[in-house]
């Protein structure tokens, strides 16, 4: 090699295929995913909740709205509690209803026939209401009446269960357990007792009604075929026998006219209610002639069995009929002469979804 011999330089490159593009593409696909799955998840919040629900869920995200009346969150309720304004707004206060409002009436201690057209409100309360933390809790509005709180949610109450009146059992239960859970058992048996209590005289006025309206169902001639009456378990409609009047005929299980004409009045008013029903037979002491099979637990059976096909035919759920039973004359209304007519009796009672399910109804 010579000192004059010229210097070359290679630059050599090597082939990577296709070029980098870079990640924006990412970024605006994972924007659009994003994008689509609120879409449909908002299409199906749409699809399963109330007009009700949308409003609280609403609500939520614009504090100032003037229909926030009270804290917490929406649920079923849309944000509504049995509590007065600055009522909860302590973590350490104490829920209570005992604040000496002048005026305000007391429940009394027995249920009351509501065929007079004056109803008390049930008395069972199921628990103790405790002492308010006053060192915690603002001091309440001595203005706001708390019973007109527990009344405007049990209109919210029984709004929500509404919806409910003709679906499937299951999802009536679940309805009841989701506002159970959302109030708090105290709160929801005080909700309950004052909706169903509103709820259960309206009924009977609209059965009264109906049959002033019913030229078949004259009120004189039928009123005293029919006992309504308010009780701790619910609401009990009594359709009785009289010697002028007999709701079935003789010794068996097949309805005169007007018993299934008074059935559709009955059908017809407990229909939106929410409800399960019970339906229990009744007999008098009148034994069956000698040599017969037939006596009167199986008329009795008969005839609840016959009431509650009357009810399914005109619009009532069966699967709101909780159970049926009869009891012969083991139940007198009329103890002291068990041969009375009026002993012969079908008892309807729309349970009280505050009442536990364990226990059995007076039937």
């Amino acid at each position: 090699m010579t000192l004059n011999a010229p210097i070359i330089i290679k630059k050599k490159k090597k082939g990577h295929g296709h070029g980098h593009h870079g990640g924006a593409w990412k970024v605006a696909y994972a924007d659009f995913v994003t994008a689509m799955m609120a879409f449909f998840l908002l299409l199906w919040l749409l699809n399963v909740t109330t007009d009700e629900q949308r409003r609280g869920i609403a609500d939520y995200f614009d504090p100032a709205s003037a229909s926030r009346t009270t804290s917490g969150s929406g649920g079923v309720l849309g944000g509504l509690t049995v509590g007065t304004p600055g009522h909860m707004s302590s973590p350490s206060a104490e829920f209570s209803l005992e604040h000496a409002v002048p005026g305000r009436a007391e429940p009394v201690e027995d249920s009351h026939t509501i065929a007079s057209g004056e109803v008390d409100e049930p008395t069972d309360d199921p628990g103790e209401n405790t002492p308010q933390d006053t060192a915690a809790a603002e001091p309440p509005d001595p203005e706001v009446d708390p019973g007109a709180a527990v009344e405007e949610t049990a209109e919210a109450a029984a709004e929500y269960l509404s919806n409910f009146a003709q679906a499937p059992a299951g999802e009536r239960a679940e309805a009841i357990e989701a506002l159970r859970e959302e109030l708090g058992e105290q709160q929801f048996r005080q909700v309950m007792a004052q909706m169903e209590h509103e709820q259960f005289t309206e009924a009977a006025e609209e059965i009264r009604a109906a049959m002033r309206a019913n030229s078949g169902l004259a009120l004189d001639e039928f009123d005293s075929n029919l006992v309504i009456e308010e009780i701790p378990d619910g609401l009990r409609i009594q359709i009785l026998d009289r010697d002028q009047a007999a709701m079935f005929q003789n010794g068996s299980a097949e309805m005169m006219g007007h018993t299934r004409e008074l059935m559709r009045v009955v059908a017809e008013a407990i229909a939106p209610l929410s409800n399960e029903i019970s339906i229990s037979g009744h007999t008098d002491s009148q034994p069956f002639r000698d040599g017969s099979t037939y006596d009167n637990w199986d008329l009795s059976v008969d005839r609840a069995n016959a009431s509650r096909r009357t009810l399914v035919d005109f619009g009532i759920p069966p699967d709101r009929i909780a159970n049926v039973v009869g009891l012969a004359d083991t139940q007198p209304m009329f103890p002291e002469n068990t041969a009375d007519p009026r002993n012969r009796r079908i008892s309807i009672v729309l349970l009280s979804n505050a009442v536990s399910l364990d226990t059995s109804p007076r039937l």
